[in-house]
């Protein structure tokens, strides 16, 4: 792959950023035609909650922390 989109999203205890995510990645994929990587701290999630998701490629990290 030589073009693509990544988008990061990190779920918390107020806001689905996965969904977020799926909305982004929805609209790159209709105006930008380019595929779309999605990097994430839970896979699980996405899977259950969103079977048909957009995402052509899925990276699980540990989740980042700050302050």
């Amino acid at each position: 792959m030589k073009k693509g989109a990544v988008i990061f999203a990190h779920n918390n205890a107020g806001i689905d950023y996965i969904r977020l995510a799926i909305f982004a990645a929805n609209r790159v994929k209709k105006y930008l035609n380019i595929p779309v990587s999605l990097i994430t701290d839970d896979k699980k999630w996405l899977f259950n909650n969103y079977e048909d998701h957009p995402f052509d490629q899925i990276i699980e990290t540990s989740s980042p922390y700050s302050q």
